[in-house]
């Protein structure tokens, strides 16, 4: 990985980190660029579903709701991209059930 490509993938990671996901992955060496954009596209996918939470239902910044409705909403944006507090949100759920 070029050090453009190191920096890239670094931003991706901590923009991920804001939303409650991770990058779950590594490029496989000569498909970098292909793995930058696969995340690239998961990164806009999960900005675009919270932009869309915000207008619809009045959120402000990254809220404890927003991240709620956003992994209930996207579990996994991409193959290489995870929700971090899925598995929490899925343990509450099915506690409230029983």
């Amino acid at each position: 990985m070029s050090e453009q490509q190191e920096r890239t993938l670094e931003q991706f990671q901590e923009a991920f980190r804001h939303y409650g996901y991770f990058v779950a992955a590594t490029p496989i060496e000569g498909m970098e660029d292909v793995f930058l954009d696969d995340l690239r596209a998961a990164l806009r996918k999960v900005e675009e579903t919270a932009a869309h939470f915000r207008k619809g239902y009045g959120y402000r910044g990254v809220s404890r709701r927003l991240l709620e409705e956003l992994h209930n909403s996207l579990p996994a944006p991409s193959a290489n991209v995870e929700s971090a507090i899925a598995p929490e949100l899925r343990a509450r759920e099915r506690r409230g059930r029983t």
